[in-house]
Order: structure tokens, then C-alpha cells, then sequence
């Protein structure tokens, strides 16, 4: 007897449970290697990382007590791991991937809001700020928004140019529609 099952089964859940952590609390032992030039290939994801090896751990314990089970031969059962584990791997690294190329980018320069109009949505009163929102490449940008030059308050839902941004704020002025 090469693996019990009582082995492949421990092997499944262990590497279930570290997979599942590092999914839910976001830790990965990827390592990057900076110097002086920052270099990015690829879609974020190595194909060796944590998450796939893990994913490889809890295919090949839980293949292997599938087959086990069966009571097929040690040697088949072993190739039946292997084979399911490599499996599960691919399928989570796809998943993965997929999941890092998904994510939105919210990178973008403050002179991009110049000019674009936007919505109030907290008061803005002369001398005091108030929150704006722009839409920008399909992202709503909220930020502390102030407009020198009005006497009168600007009412939430209100339409405003923005007039110059900075990372921190905005400074508006009303739409006269």
C-alpha cells in the first residue's frame, strides 16, 4: 500500500483549506524581484504560484480518494492524483487569470477630470467643500469638490464643470442649464 486513503483524504483537506485562505484573505508567497527598472509581463498571475499549487494539492488528494475508493491499484490511483491534480490546477490558474485580467483600473490623471462635468452629491456651500462625481472611461470618481467663485450653494444632483483637479480635490463651478 503506497497512500492510504485516510492520507489522500488529509491531503484534499488541507490543501483545500490553505487554497481557501489565501482566496479569502488574500495572501500569495508570488515573488517579484525589483531592481532599479520595474518590469510587469503577463496578466498578473504566475502559472506557479501558491493558489495553483495548492489547487494541484487538493486535486491530487481528493483524485487520489476518489480512486482509491475504488480500490484500484496503488500505482493507478498514484497517476490518477497526479493526473486530477494537474488538472484542478489549470482550471484554477485559468480562473484566476481570468479573475486579474477582470479586474477595473482605476488609474488615471487628475488632468483627465479637467473639463468633464459632473454630479453634486454632498452640498457644496460658498467657502466649504462638497462632494462631485465624474464619470470617466465608464468609472464614477467621487471627490471633495469646492467652487470659489459661487455665492450660493450648489443643491445635491446639481450638474458642474469641473474647472481643475487635483489628486485630493476638485475645484467646480454650476452648469447654467
Amino acid at each position: 500500500m503506497l497512500i492510504s486513503l485516510g492520507t489522500y483524504m488529509l491531503i484534499a483537506v488541507v490543501g483545500f483549506l490553505l487554497l481557501a485562505g489565501s482566496l479569502f484573505f488574500g495572501g500569495d508567497t508570488d515573488v517579484d524581484v525589483d531592481v532599479d527598472v520595474d518590469v510587469d509581463v503577463g496578466s498578473g498571475i504566475s502559472w506557479i504560484s501558491f493558489k495553483t499549487i495548492m489547487a494541484f494539492v487538493t486535486g491530487f488528494g481528493a483524485s487520489g480518494a476518489i480512486a482509491k475508493s475504488f480500490r484500484v491499484s496503488d500505482l493507478l490511483t498514484l497517476f490518477a492524483a497526479i493526473v486530477g491534480g494537474f488538472g484542478i490546477a489549470v482550471i484554477a490558474a485559468l480562473i484566476v487569470r481570468h479573475l486579474y485580467r477582470s479586474q477595473s483600473n482605476s488609474s488615471y490623471s487628475s488632468c483627465d477630470l479637467a473639463d468633464k462635468t459632473g454630479r453634486v452629491v454632498g452640498e457644496i456651500i460658498p467657502g466649504h467643500y462638497g462632494n462631485v462625481s465624474v464619470s470617466l472611461h465608464g468609472e464614477t470618481i467621487t471627490k471633495p469638490a469646492k467652487a470659489p467663485n459661487e455665492i450660493e450653494p450648489i443643491k445635491v444632483g446639481s450638474t458642474v464643470k469641473v474647472v481643475s483637479a487635483s489628486s485630493t480635490e476638485l475645484v467646480v463651478e454650476r452648469v447654467i442649464s
